[in-house]
């Protein structure tokens, strides 16, 4: 979930390069309605968007019982130390700051989908 294309792009190529299929949303809103209807199995979420954004998308899906334990995990280039403090506040699983590598990107999901439990030692910055 990001509203910049190249966001999109660079997440797309590595996911579908392991094989991995992906729904796309470019505001948090548009990312809840795609969720309610399609199964998935994680979210990958930027923080600044319009109509919606990342920690209120996390907020809804944590207020959501259907959702409560799909893992989260938010990517953001914000310089602001308190981006990531917020977003685990929110219930995001993990974090990823921007720039990341496709490496750090595939390690973090690994480790996300395979927790029973939120464990918010998995926040890269």
């Amino acid at each position: 979930v990001d509203d910049e294309y190249i966001t999109h792009r660079i997440v797309n190529v590595i996911l579908t390069g392991k094989n991995i299929s992906i729904l796309s949303a470019y505001n948090g809103l548009e990312a809840f309605e795609m969720i309610e209807k399609n199964p998935v199995s994680l979210v990958l979420t930027d923080v600044n968007m319009p109509i919606m954004d990342g920690l209120e998308l996390i907020e809804r899906l944590r207020n959501d019982e259907r959702f409560l334990h799909l893992p989260v995990v938010m990517i953001s280039a914000s310089p602001q130390p308190k981006v990531p403090k917020e977003a685990e506040k929110k219930g995001a699983t993990a974090f990823i700051s921007q720039p990341f590598s496709s490496w750090e990107l595939m390690k973090v999901i690994s480790d996300c989908l395979q927790l029973d439990h939120f464990d918010t030692s998995k926040f890269i910055t």
